[in-house]
């Protein structure tokens, strides 16, 4: 069986004594943000004529995380006005 556990308080499920998963993890994998470097690359990618504007706009909007940057960069969301307005007005 897998089970599959995120947020911040998972640790109490399995480092608490009193916890039911007490001493019974297996693995853990930490996924971070990308690097400003790696967003960089990715965004240059989709728009050649970036400018530091559109790099701290993808990076304030998505926090640098992969599937939010792959959800603004799949629908051509390239430019920092793009970006906003991307983020400001709900899709249909």
């Amino acid at each position: 069986m897998l089970l599959v556990l995120t947020g911040r308080k998972v640790d109490g499920f399995f480092n608490n004594i009193n916890a039911p998963f007490c001493g019974r993890k297996g693995a853990q994998s930490v996924l971070l943000p990308f690097s400003m470097v790696t967003v960089r690359r990715i965004l240059c990618d989709y728009n050649p004529k970036w400018t530091t504007e559109n790099l701290m706009m993808v990076h304030m909007l998505t926090g640098s995380v992969a599937k939010y940057l792959e959800e603004l960069m799949e629908v051509d969301k390239t430019s920092a006005d793009a970006m906003l307005q991307a983020a400001v007005v709900p899709s249909l």
